[in-house]
């Protein structure tokens, strides 16, 4: 359905895509992450034809619409756009905001077509509210109908729940990506929340500086990240020293494990080895210990900052029917004997 092939994108001579390369399935939802100023919404641009492309190109459906030669117009792609603005037209009531979205119809049938997808979104009461008379997700709502009425290819999401309230936001997002799955609509999502990102995508994007470092499932992304840099980016974790022994295996200041790593290193090699807050569990019968230097409560669990006798720090998830208090000196083991490690000088 989607298919991106080395495509730069440049604003004068800042390039602010490099080389991207991804395919979507029809009916597949994927969500971009990174940091500020990576190119996320660039890349919904270039896709959407607001930008043209440097090199490479972008193909829809089987068919191109952007290439160093020519982009096809955006209202002549099929795509539909949803951002965090959601550029609801104030004067006009929730049906006549919908029916912006649809030309060629008669009256009938338009009203028809409202009326569905104001069931489809939950709003089938207020087709004749204004956008200030509704709440803020009952607009997303609205938004997501209008961009849903041309029955587009391929639907770009641009943080369009970000300002709402944490549980409003997961309600409605699990709402939407359930309506997408049913009206099997392609979706590329833009995320700063990777609980949000690793929940509903399919597949995961992560976009360092304009590049796409890796791009892939979720599980796979978060499991086996393909650099230090998206390792240090996605989820939670901390890097410990690890030297090469044979088999496979590594010593760590947390034990011994077996590990993969991106290139291969010789016995006695340092490298540096990712552990995750679920990697290791409290056992005060281990000889490895460490001292609570932080307790951040988050609920329904505990995150703990530890520091080994190296003076390394490690997190830890721990369930908050355990007491634990700032200086306090713990034993640890590791969960997993099979970890990610890198070379020191892999920070690509």
């Amino acid at each position: 359905m989607l298919k991106i092939d080395n495509m730069s994108l440049a604003y004068g001579d800042n390039i602010v895509l490099n080389n991207i390369n991804l395919a979507l399935k029809k009916g597949e939802s994927a969500c971009l992450i990174g940091p500020s100023g990576s190119g996320k919404s660039s890349l919904l641009r270039a896709i959407a034809g607001f930008e043209q492309v440097r090199s490479g190109e972008v193909s829809i459906d089987g068919v191109r619409v952007s290439t160093t030669e020519f982009t096809v117009p955006p209202e002549q792609r099929k795509v539909g756009m949803l951002f965090q603005d959601l550029a609801l037209f104030p004067h006009l009531t929730v049906q006549q905001n919908i029916a912006f979205g649809l030309a060629g119809l008669s009256k009938a049938e338009a009203d028809e077509k409202i009326a569905s997808l104001l069931e489809l979104v939950g709003l089938s009461d207020f087709a004749g509210r204004y956008s200030h008379q509704l709440s803020g997700g009952q607009q997303q709502r609205v938004a997501l109908a209008r961009a849903l009425a041309p029955e587009p290819d391929l639907l770009l999401l641009d943080e369009p729940f970000s300002s709402l309230d944490s549980e409003l936001r997961q309600d409605l997002v699990a709402d939407v990506f359930r309506i997408l799955k049913e009206k099997n609509i392609t979706t590329l999502m833009v995320t700063h929340d990777q609980v949000e990102a690793f929940s509903w995508a399919d597949k995961l994007g992560v976009l360092i500086a304009g590049d796409l470092a890796q791009y892939g499932a979720p599980l796979s992304v978060y499991r086996a990240p393909s650099s230090k840099v998206v390792a240090d980016f996605v989820g939670l974790g901390s890097f410990v020293q690890g030297k090469v022994l044979a088999d496979n295996k590594l010593q760590t200041a947390v034990g011994t494990a077996s590990y993969t790593e991106q290139s291969s290193a010789s016995i006695g090699a340092d490298l540096q080895v990712l552990i995750r807050p679920e990697n290791i569990q409290i056992n005060n019968g281990s000889s490895i210990r460490a001292t609570v230097v932080e307790r951040l409560f988050r609920g329904e669990d505990s995150l703990l900052t530890l520091e080994l006798e190296s003076g390394e720090k490690l997190l830890l998830s721990s369930a908050n029917s355990e007491s634990f208090s700032t200086g306090q000196s713990v034993g640890i083991e590791l969960t997993s004997q099979a970890v990610v490690a890198f070379s020191t000088n892999n920070n690509a």
